[in-house]
């Protein structure tokens, strides 16, 4: 009888142990710790600009505001092609062709910043197109080096003219400053023969070496 009646007792426990569980509530998964932050948003997919046939349709659908554009010349807003920074002591110079306004044939022209979102703007250019024509008629893409107390600012020559037997060659301008620069009469180089290429020989990317005491660059046949 004992043993029975122990037998019952056990099992009316296991009965209430279950039916217990399966009353019981599921608990809230712990809170995110506080510096884990919010989750990420769902990125959304571009917009799609290509219906905005202008710079000026283009830009003003753009949400972003934090950049440089070239001051109003009268009625014409110019805008800013091919940026060439060059970076010295905190500033930032941000050589650029501007297209339209008061420039001539794009020619190169220059804004500095110190942070990004404050800008002076030079409104004379850096590098003028040639006004009379010729190897340079249309400046183009270069770059910046500082060789000793020199500046040099090797950029793309592109002729005038399809009667020329090359479209482009690199030319250069020295200066004292980063800010204004001469045009050196009579320097360039010509696309080397073995690449065979007479027509597009552009944007050279110049570095110093300090320890040779070299120019290497790149350019785009």
């Amino acid at each position: 009888m004992n043993r029975k009646f122990l037998c019952v007792i056990a099992v009316l426990c296991v009965l209430c142990l279950a039916l217990t569980g399966c009353g019981k509530k599921e608990e809230a998964p712990p809170a995110a710790p506080a510096d884990q932050g919010e989750p990420f948003a769902q990125g959304v997919e571009d917009k799609d600009f290509s219906g905005l046939r202008t710079p000026g349709s283009q830009e003003a659908a753009y949400e972003y505001r934090a950049f440089f554009l070239p001051a109003i010349d009268g009625i014409s807003q110019p805008y800013v092609g091919d940026t060439m920074p060059y970076y010295e002591d905190g500033t930032y110079y941000i050589y650029y062709l501007k297209e339209g306004g008061d420039s001539y044939n794009h020619s190169i022209y220059l804004s500095t910043t110190k942070d990004f979102v404050t800008y002076t703007e030079y409104d004379d250019p850096i590098v003028e197109s040639a006004r009379s024509g010729g190897q340079d008629g249309w400046a183009g893409t270069g770059s910046v080096v500082k060789v000793k107390d020199e500046y040099l600012f090797f950029y793309t020559g592109h002729a005038s003219a399809e009667t020329y037997e090359y479209m482009e060659k690199i030319m250069l301008a020295k200066g004292n400053t980063p800010t204004q620069f001469e045009k050196v009469e009579g320097w360039d180089i010509t696309p080397p023969a073995e690449i065979g290429q007479k027509r597009d020989f552009r944007d050279p990317q110049a570095y110093y070496d300090a320890e040779s005491d070299t120019i290497i660059f790149s350019s785009t046949p």
